[in-house]
C-alpha cells in the first residue's frame, strides 16, 4: 500500500502528490487554487488565462477556508477549489504535484475546463 500513500481519487481522475511535498506539508496543509489572469491583450476580447498554484498554509489559516473541498491524506490535509474538483473528475486527469528544481510547487497535467 505504498504507492497510494500520496493518491487521491476524484471520480475518474486522480490527484498523485509527491512524497517530498508530503514531507513539507507534514502536519499543514496543501492548498491548490486556479489564478485568472487577464491575457496580454489590450481590449476586452482577450482570454483569461488560468494558471494553477499550490501553497502551504498553517493549521490555524485553513480553517478559515470554507469554499475549497478537503481531502485528508495521512498528516496533511489538501484543500482545493470547486473549480479544481470538478474539472479533474469531468476530465479524468492525472495530476502530478511535485516539487521543481528551485523548490517551489509545481502542478503538472491539469487543464481547466
Amino acid at each position: 500500500m505504498e504507492e497510494n500513500k500520496g493518491i487521491i481519487k476524484i471520480g475518474n481522475g486522480l490527484i498523485k502528490i509527491d512524497s517530498k511535498v508530503m514531507n513539507i506539508c507534514r502536519g499543514k496543509a496543501l492548498l491548490i487554487k486556479v489564478k485568472e489572469i487577464k491575457g496580454p491583450c489590450k481590449d476586452e476580447r482577450c482570454q483569461i488565462i488560468c494558471k494553477t498554484s499550490a501553497e502551504i498554509l498553517p493549521i490555524d489559516d485553513y480553517v478559515c477556508i470554507e469554499q475549497c473541498i478537503r481531502r485528508d491524506l495521512g498528516n496533511t490535509t489538501v484543500l482545493m477549489e470547486r473549480k479544481i474538483f470538478d474539472s479533474i473528475e469531468k476530465g479524468r486527469e492525472k495530476v502530478r504535484i511535485k516539487i521543481s528544481i528551485t523548490g517551489k510547487i509545481k502542478i503538472k497535467g491539469f487543464t481547466p475546463c
